[in-house]
């Protein structure tokens, strides 16, 4: 008996020095805050992590995911600084990686890339973490009375590597950002209810 409870604490003890698993991640990160004013910009970084020390061991080779957002706050600004990360390759006159920011359905915010390249490049760009992309959007004035927080969060993840199959998307959490909205300012609301004379 006693060797038996021995050998179950060396094991025991052994399984503590592993290295905790990590789960895949996609996170939306904004820069400048977690605070957004009428009238302003807020920019936030797509990312993801754990394609390697998940347990998963491949490249990113092509993504999908639906992103949503209020639409009575928040538009997209498809032009600088909304950008694409460049680990799937350039998308910019290089032709290494297509891309697609699908913003015809107010509020849903569809981003698609693909890469052209060949696993061994992709290995080279990509590390464990890095920038799916870049997304810039646009604060408008609120209606009355003025909401405390909004969000925004990703769905539909799809990935997939660097040939093509599919990675099993099991995410440790749901991607979700959520931002407080400052009260705007008398002056903009007597401007707006001036323009609206």
């Amino acid at each position: 008996m006693k060797k038996l409870m021995c050998a179950a604490l060396l094991g025991l003890s052994c399984l503590g020095a592993l290295p905790p698993a990590q789960a895949l991640q996609i996170t939306l990160t904004p820069r400048g805050g977690y605070q957004i004013a009428p009238g302003g910009e807020v920019v936030v970084d797509v990312a993801i992590a754990g394609l390697q020390s998940g347990g998963l061991s491949t490249e990113l080779g092509a993504y999908h995911l639906d992103l949503y957002y209020d639409p009575d706050l928040l538009s997209y600004l498809a032009g600088p600084p909304s950008s694409w990360g460049t680990a799937l390759g350039r998308t910019d006159g290089g032709a290494e990686a297509l891309a697609v920011a699908d913003q015809s359905t107010p509020g849903l915010l569809r981003l698609d890339e693909v890469s052209l390249l060949d696993g061994v490049t992709l290995d080279a760009l990509q590390g464990d973490s890095f920038r799916l992309a870049t997304l810039a959007f646009q604060v408008g004035f609120p209606s009355l009375p003025a909401p405390a927080n909004t969000f925004l969060f990703a769905d539909s993840i799809l990935l997939g590597d660097a040939d093509g199959n599919p990675i099993p998307v099991a995410l440790s959490e749901i991607p979700v950002l959520i931002l407080q909205v400052d009260e705007p300012g008398t002056l903009a609301i007597l401007a707006l209810g001036a323009a609206a004379l």
